[in-house]
């Protein structure tokens, strides 16, 4: 019975958010953001899957397993507020309550949400924007504990509201559970060493090391444990990351006079502010970009380039929401009528 309450319950759930998605055809998202450069160059995020959302067209009906993911972030924004109700003495407006309003040069509405606004005062004056993620696998936690380098569509988000807003602007990264590291990780860079600052947020497997192999010209490995390891010489010991112990990872933002966009490691007192590739003209240019497409060009747009905060290419892209048959890079160049007839037979 339990199992057939949570799976209808699940997928009323998924209605709902489907019909409330349906009364915002015409308007543009803040969290579909993306980047077009001077030169015309898409990054970030797709716009084609970006105006098909501006369409009313959200991607492949979801299934329960996803829910549950999705379902998981939501309650992490619920919790971030609980503990933030019982510490922060002013006013704390979420989501509906502090809804953002952008207007593209043809007057089409882009449409925001914040997770979490501090705020001041009887004028609930805006102070300090959080953007909530939650991080459920290593090559996330990765990057955004030992890389230090938060997603590029994520801080994309965030400055906007963050301009929006005109307040201080933080992004963070929550995990609340055990993940597990992949092999590959422990290399460059490297992992904090026990005892390291940011050793906290790792278990370890420790080892006595004993002769070299012959075959592997390498020292064989005995298992040890934490309280040996720390009495043995560094060249006899060896620490390896087992998993990434719960955590959290914040990024401030700053945004230019020219609109550029700087983060900073909240961990570390005093850390430097990094320049990101990230511009709020260019996040402008992308919406003004949706909203005239079908009038203007009037094809599907080109994929985009795939990069990190830094400006370096990612040698990998998401897969469509819209599944391989419908992927709008399949469609590169042809009309866009087309596309979305195609996309409400096959997506209902």
């Amino acid at each position: 019975m339990i199992k057939e309450l949570i799976e209808t319950g699940t997928l009323l759930q998924v209605k709902a958010g489907d019909e409330a998605e349906a009364r915002k055809i015409g308007t543009l998202r803040g969290g579909s953001c993306g980047m077009i450069r001077e030169d015309g160059t898409i990054v970030g995020a797709c716009a084609a899957e970006a105006w098909a959302r501006y369409k009313g067209i959200n991607g492949m009906p979801v299934n329960i397993s996803k829910e549950l993911m999705f379902a998981g972030g939501r309650a992490n924004e619920d919790l971030w507020l609980a503990s933030l109700k019982e510490s922060y003495k002013g006013p704390i407006l979420c989501e509906e309550d502090i809804p953002l309003v952008y207007e593209t040069n043809s007057g089409i509405k882009v449409t925001g949400r914040p997770d979490i606004v501090l705020c001041e005062g009887e004028e609930n004056k805006p102070v300090c924007l959080l953007e909530l993620k939650q991080v459920m696998a290593s090559y996330s936690a990765y990057n955004v504990l030992i890389k230090k380098t938060p997603m590029l569509k994520h801080v994309i988000q965030a400055a906007w509201y963050t301009y929006q807003l005109g307040c201080n602007g933080e992004l963070w990264y929550t995990s609340r559970q055990n993940i597990t590291c992949d092999a590959w990780m422990d290399h460059n860079p490297r992992f904090p060493n026990p005892g390291e600052p940011g050793s906290e947020n790792f278990n370890y497997r420790y080892y006595r090391l004993g002769k070299i192999n012959a075959r592997s010209g390498k020292p064989t490995k005995h298992k040890s444990n934490e309280q040996e390891f720390h009495t043995l010489n560094p060249k006899e010991r060896r620490a390896e990351v087992k998993n990434f112990l719960p955590f959290l990872q914040g990024f401030l933002l700053d945004i230019d006079s020219n609109g550029q966009v700087y983060v900073q490691d909240a961990m570390v007192e005093g850390a430097q502010w990094k320049e990101t590739t990230v511009n709020i003209n260019d996040i402008k240019r992308w919406y003004n970009y949706i909203a005239d497409l079908e009038k203007k060009t009037k094809v599907v747009p080109p994929s985009y380039r795939n990069v990190d905060i830094w400006g370096e290419d990612i040698g990998f892209k998401f897969e469509s929401q819209f599944g391989p048959e419908l992927d709008p890079a399949k469609w590169e160049g042809k009309p866009l009528e087309l596309w979305l007839s195609e996309l409400k037979e096959r997506i209902k």
